[in-house]
This record gives C-alpha cells, sequence and structure tokens, in this order.
C-alpha cells in the first residue's frame, strides 16, 4: 500500500497546485478521487502527465482538463479519444505561453 501512496503522493505533486485557491480546488475536484482510481487508471494518468511535462517542460502544471471533465475518470476517456489531438492542443497551447492549469476549454 505504500508503493500506491507513494505514486498517488507523486501525481499530486505533478498536477501541479500553484495557489491557496488552486490548493482548495485541486483537494475538492482531484485529490480524494486518486484514492479511488484502479491501477491501469493511475498508469494511464501517469502517462498522460508524463508526456504533458515533456511537452511543456513545467512540473508545476502539467495536466490540461478540458470544459465538461469533472472526474479524472472522465479526463482520461476524453485524452483516450483522441491522444494525439490532445496532445497537440497541448503543445499549442504550451507555444503560446498559456497556463494549463487547472482547466483548458476545447476551444482555447
Amino acid at each position: 500500500m505504500t508503493g500506491l501512496r507513494t505514486r498517488i503522493d507523486k501525481l499530486e505533486d505533478r498536477l501541479g497546485r500553484t495557489s491557496a485557491d488552486d490548493e482548495r480546488e485541486w483537494q475538492v475536484r482531484f485529490a480524494r478521487q486518486l484514492d479511488h482510481l484502479s491501477d491501469a487508471e493511475l498508469n494511464r494518468l501517469e502517462d498522460i502527465v508524463t508526456q504533458t511535462i515533456e511537452i511543456t517542460g513545467d512540473t508545476a502544471r502539467c495536466a490540461a482538463f478540458p470544459d465538461g471533465c469533472e472526474t479524472l475518470t472522465e479526463f482520461i476517456a476524453f485524452v483516450d479519444q483522441d491522444e494525439t489531438a490532445y496532445f497537440e492542443h497541448v503543445k499549442r497551447l504550451a507555444a503560446c505561453g498559456a497556463v494549463i492549469w487547472p482547466v483548458i476549454s476545447a476551444a482555447a
């Protein structure tokens, strides 16, 4: 169980929290969800976060949550619908200096 807790803690850190308001939003929306993800979902989320960090070079802001994704499971499913399009969108946002955390619009 310690290994799972370590993975969850690492994901929390890598998803990033930049202010007291962001910290509170994070706690309410996502932190409790990490404990309930399956091992496969945790693996996938780690992959998404890692790829986003590679694109943006920013370990403090490394997830682009589209409008309408209220849970991490929905977010993973959204990315998996068209992974290439998702990461192309992240690249475009990063190229124009957009802040990627916490929410992006599909129209951005």
